[in-house]
């Protein structure tokens, strides 16, 4: 087993592609793993066959690189009153926006950055009295996801603020 922290760090481009072709040898060998650990997303891209991200010491997301699958941006709710769904999860500093484009009466809203906190906004919307018909999820299905797609969609903003809270 090789484990390697950061391995392009700080190479000039020759070196990077010489790094990437020698670590991506070893790890062709039978009876290798090698584990990599990097914030240089797109050359785990390059260089990784499976990925794991890991927050605050827990595996958020996992899988193969190539093909991951698309990214959940969000949650599309529709719920007992929209219109009062969407003043108040916006006042509660969630990202919503309607999906119809009626703000006044819309038919379903979306929310963005909800992965594994869907049941934050229900909570949110049943403190008002509103409760949700339906939640589904929101995928951009144009294309696989990133690296930084899949990380932005498993920790969000979570990174940023010590509550966890939308």
């Amino acid at each position: 087993m090789l484990l390697l922290d950061e391995p392009t760090s700080g190479l000039d481009p020759e070196g990077m592609v010489e790094i990437r072709r020698l670590v991506k040898s070893l790890g062709e060998q039978a009876g290798r793993t090698i584990i990599m650990s990097s914030h240089l997303l797109h050359e785990v891209e390059l260089i990784c066959d499976r990925y794991a991200i890991i927050y605050r010491g827990k595996v958020v997301d996992q899988g193969t690189v190539s093909t991951a699958a698309p990214v959940c941006t969000g949650t599309r709710i529709e719920t007992t009153d929209n219109a009062r769904a969407l003043a108040h999860l916006a006042a509660k500093g969630w990202q919503v926006r309607t999906g119809d484009g009626l703000s006044h009466c819309p038919s379903f809203l979306e929310v963005d950055r909800t992965q594994g906190k869907e049941w934050k906004v229900a909570r949110d919307l049943s403190g008002i009295g509103v409760y949700p018909l339906d939640m589904r999820p929101l995928e951009n299905e144009e294309r696989a996801a990133s690296l930084e797609d899949r990380y932005l969609a498993a920790v969000g903003s979570r990174a940023f603020r010590e509550t966890g809270e939308a």
